[in-house]
């Protein structure tokens, strides 16, 4: 890890927290912020998106390939934004869905496979939109979701492992979707939990190990999911948090050095939201405490050491919104501030 800089806003390796003060560009505050492997996409209460970090494939969306070690412009009038792993969409107040970065697995859904350096329109009355590793998840204003990009385990939902180029309906009536890395998780209006595509690691949280090309059942009274690599959390409606697959680093949370958690397990009570990805986990609580666990590669989860975590530890309180890349979190507080741990190189 020799020449990383574990907090980018302060050239030293340090591993505390430290807030960014990029307001030089304008005073909005944060309200939105999304992590893909290396790069982070933020939305401003103004509607503006912002991202820096890895821009390899055009994921910052800024028109060029160069790393940006501060936040750089991308678009404006934006609702929401997604950071996949190496490629970023956006919704804007309109609902249209833009995208851009990578595109080998037609994962910005625009009919080719040719890489995009500033953002593209791909579709209109869009609602949400999540991000996974090649692959990308639209839930419409009509709650129908939609999918497009790689597929070759499933994730897509439409039951072949074809990749699609352009969007292809998927189910009705979802309220809310995570794309992981080779599989997906979504939640219904009624709180049923649906999930399909690669399930080596136990991560479809069935039970077993057997993928599934179509969306299945797996539980009801679900509010919220989240899919990392190969694994899956989610919350219940009475605010449990539970957790399966892959175990590195004791990602999963359940304080033990098994590989594999093959049943759901709970982790935490009392929890608002969960946010995971490849090695670490997030979860605000009720009262805004940010806690995490898993790998602390670069000091990623922000506790002030480089020890990983196998339960979770906390980090900080009146945290709004959180998100976690490779080797780093960040996460916006109630006061619109935006505070960043780790390395993004």
């Amino acid at each position: 890890m020799n020449g990383k800089k574990y907090i980018i806003a302060a050239l030293s390796a340090l591993l505390t927290i430290f807030t960014l003060p990029f307001s030089a560009a304008g005073q909005s505050k944060y309200r939105d912020v999304s992590a893909g492997l290396f790069h982070v996409l933020t939305l401003k209460n103004d509607g503006s998106v912002w991202a820096m970090g890895a821009n390899r494939y055009g994921q910052l969306g800024d028109g060029t390939t160069t790393m940006r070690k501060k936040p750089v412009k991308v678009m404006d009038n934006a609702v929401a934004v997604a950071a996949g792993g190496i490629h970023s969409l956006a919704i804007d107040a309109n609902g249209a869905l833009w995208a851009w970065g990578d595109n080998e697995s037609c994962q910005l859904g625009n009919g080719t496979q040719v890489n995009a350096l500033r953002p593209v329109k791909i579709m209109d009355g869009v609602e949400a939109v999540s991000a996974g590793g090649h692959h990308t998840m639209v839930i419409k204003k009509d709650g129908s979701l939609w999918a497009f990009g790689s597929n070759n385990y499933g994730q897509l939902g439409d039951g072949t492992t074809a990749s699609k180029w352009r969007p292809v309906k998927i189910m009705d009536n979802v309220k809310q979707v995570s794309a992981g890395d080779t599989h997906t998780l979504a939640v219904t209006n009624n709180g049923d939990m649906y999930a399909w595509g690669r399930n080596h690691w136990y991560q479809l949280a069935n039970g077993t190990n057997q993928g599934s090309l179509k969306p299945m059942k797996i539980r009801s009274g679900v509010k919220q999911v989240s899919a990392g690599n190969i694994c899956s959390m989610y919350i219940l409606n009475d605010g449990t948090l539970w957790g399966c697959g892959n175990n590195d680093y004791g990602k999963i949370g359940v304080g033990t050095k098994q590989e594999c958690v093959k049943t759901p397990t709970q982790i935490l009570s009392g929890v608002r939201s969960v946010i995971t990805a490849s090695n670490h986990t997030l979860a605000i609580l009720n009262n805004g405490t940010l806690m995490a666990w898993g790998s602390n590669f670069d000091g990623a989860l922000g506790d002030g050491t480089k020890i990983h975590r196998r339960k979770p530890v906390k980090i900080h309180t009146n945290v709004s919104k959180a998100a976690s890349g490779d080797t780093f979190t960040v996460f916006i507080t109630n006061d619109g501030n935006f505070f960043f741990t780790g390395s993004l190189e």
